[in-house]
Order: structure tokens, then C-alpha cells, then sequence
């Protein structure tokens, strides 16, 4: 039999729930082994209770292995089940479920490793960071200039959520990931909740939070240059999706004329009308889906309808297809 159809019919097992066929397959005899191996590592999800610096080892000392892995998946191992209060829980005392304060912190996903072996994931095209801290070099680690070649490449996805920075970091997240990988492009980017809530360390006396939070943006992202982002998905809006958030978005993160969909949440006709002023800088021509959630602003307001009338039609890019939930 052709070994394209071996491929074909083991592209069917990279799942979880199959992994355990497949491995079984790769029993068989050492052909097989060998045509099974880059379906096994094909899809990775890591689950780890205080840090993943044995699974970033393995990937530094098996780049064979590493150059099979197409999406990874970093999380916290109460994340897939957080009915096991056992399992994450610390050895010495049970802690309750419901109180969130009362589970142990997430994992620790050293940065500067991660900028170490990526060069070596040569496939990987989606990744997620979920539920845990990231601790961030003080200086960047050298690369050969191989490495920083590889690095510069695009990805399909990239998930942050639930993201924090560890205790004595004080940085960012969003470009301390981007600077720890370094991609040229990335199709979908989805993030929501990282770090602290900045409107959590907006002085109450300040005249207006979305100015400093805006200026704090601005100044956090530095030199970086914008990227070239296709889909962008928010949610919470006291996150990531504030009038301030969406002009840093149009200012510095989102290269220009390149999104082709947006998914968000409107909590206010002010946040409403920055996502169309970011839509008009960098919306494509070709754009193609808006999918705005204002359910929150419904009620007791004006139709949207009505708000859009008197919404400046030049700051809106012409859209194929655009979908609001209401």
C-alpha cells in the first residue's frame, strides 16, 4: 500500500481521543512507527499544575520531534476539569471548588524559553496560551540568525486567554508573547482577559481613564511594528475592548488595510463608533464579516439603526457581509 495512504488514514487519529489507536499503530513495526510519528505529534495539548519547563526541554533536545507539532496548546491542568478539585488542588489541605481565590496559581510559561526552542517547532501553525502566567526575560535571549529566520513566519492562530504576567513582572502580555515568537503574520488573533484589568489601575479621580489607558498602551507597545492581522476576535470590553483599546488597535497593533473580519462587544455607543474609526484605518477592502455583539446597549437606547445614520459613512470601508447580534 502507498505510504500516502498510511498518512491519509493516520490523519484521521491525531485527536486525543484517538491518540491512543494511533500509538498502537505505531507498534506495529518500525515503517509504521515511522509514518505514524508526525501524526502523534501533530496536535499537543500541555497540561501542567506549576510549570512546562521539562515539556520545553524535551522540544530543545528533540527538534525532530518538536518539527512534527502543527498546534500546541499551553494550559493549566485544572482548565480541562475543574470538577477534579483533587487533582488540582495542593497535596496537604482540599481546597473549595467554588472559591476562585482558594485554587492554586496557574502555571508558569517561561518566555524566554519559549523564544529558545520555537525556531525548532519549523510546522507549527497554531498556538494557545490558556489559563496561565507568563514570566517574561529581563533581557531577550540570543538567537543564531537561522533561528530568528524561522521565527519570522506567519501563523495561523494565536490564543491568548486568561493570560497574566508572574508577580515581580510588570510587563505586558500581548507583546511580550509577540516578542517572544516574532511572526511576521498571524491570520486569527484571539485574546481576551490578560493581565490585570486595566480599569482596575485607573486612579478614580482620573478626568478621563480611557485617555491614561490609551497613553499606557501606546507607550507599553513601544517601536514594534504593526501586524499583519486578518481576523481579530475580543470579548470582554473592560479587557480589550475599550474606545482607548480599539485606537491603540488602529494606532500601532493592526497594520493598516489588512483585517478581514472582526468579532467584538459593544458596552457603549462611544466604544461602537471607535470600532467603525478602527475599521475604516484598517479595514481590508476585501472585508468580509463584522460580527458586533450590543446586546448591552438595547436597551433604553437608540435604535442602532438610527445610531448608524448619523454615523459618518466615510469612516466605514465598504463591507460584502456584516452580521450584528441584537
Amino acid at each position: 500500500m502507498p505510504v500516502e495512504i498510511f498518512h491519509q488514514i493516520f490523519s484521521y487519529f491525531i485527536f486525543d481521543r484517538h491518540k491512543e489507536t494511533l500509538s498502537s499503530c505505531a507498534l506495529v513495526s518500525k515503517f509504521w512507527l515511522q509514518v505514524a510519528r508526525p501524526h502523534l505529534f501533530a496536535m499537543m495539548q500541555v497540561e501542567r499544575k506549576r510549570c512546562f519547563s521539562t515539556f520545553l526541554r524535551f522540544i530543545d533536545l528533540h527538534p525532530d520531534l518538536a518539527g512534527h507539532i502543527q498546534e500546541l496548546t499551553f494550559a493549566s491542568a485544572r482548565y480541562r476539569s475543574r470538577d477534579d478539585a483533587d487533582e488540582c488542588c495542593c497535596d496537604d489541605h482540599e481546597r473549595p471548588k467554588d472559591d476562585p481565590e482558594a485554587w492554586p496559581p496557574p502555571p508558569r510559561l517561561d518566555l524566554g524559553a519559549l523564544t529558545v526552542v520555537f525556531p525548532k517547532l519549523t510546522k507549527l501553525k497554531e498556538l494557545m496560551l490558556q489559563e496561565i502566567t507568563v514570566a517574561i526575560p529581563k533581557s531577550a535571549p540570543s538567537a543564531s540568525p537561522d533561528a530568528n529566520a524561522y521565527c519570522a513566519r506567519k501563523l495561523e492562530v494565536l490564543v491568548i486567554k486568561d493570560v497574566t504576567t508572574c508577580e515581580h513582572d510588570n510587563g505586558p502580555v500581548l507583546p511580550a508573547v509577540l516578542d517572544a515568537l516574532s511572526p511576521s503574520s498571524i491570520e486569527s488573533l484571539i485574546f481576551d482577559r490578560l493581565g490585570k484589568n486595566p480599569r482596575c489601575d485607573t486612579p478614580d479621580h482620573s478626568e478621563d481613564p480611557d485617555v491614561t489607558l490609551e497613553a499606557n498602551l501606546l507607550d507599553l507597545w513601544g517601536t514594534r511594528p504593526p501586524l499583519d492581522v486578518q481576523h481579530l476576535s475580543l470579548s470582554d470590553p473592560s479587557w480589550v475592548g475599550t474606545a482607548a483599546h480599539f485606537r491603540f488597535y488602529e494606532q500601532k497593533m493592526v497594520q493598516p488595510g489588512c483585517l478581514r473580519s472582526l468579532e467584538t462587544r459593544c458596552d457603549s455607543w462611544k466604544i461602537t463608533e471607535q470600532v467603525f474609526a478602527f475599521l475604516h484605518t484598517c479595514g481590508s477592502k476585501h472585508f468580509e464579516c463584522l460580527q458586533l455583539d450590543i446586546i448591552p446597549l438595547v436597551e433604553n437606547e437608540m435604535p442602532f439603526s438610527e445610531y448608524c445614520s448619523i454615523t459618518s459613512e466615510s469612516r466605514m470601508r465598504p463591507m460584502e457581509q456584516s452580521r450584528v447580534r441584537q
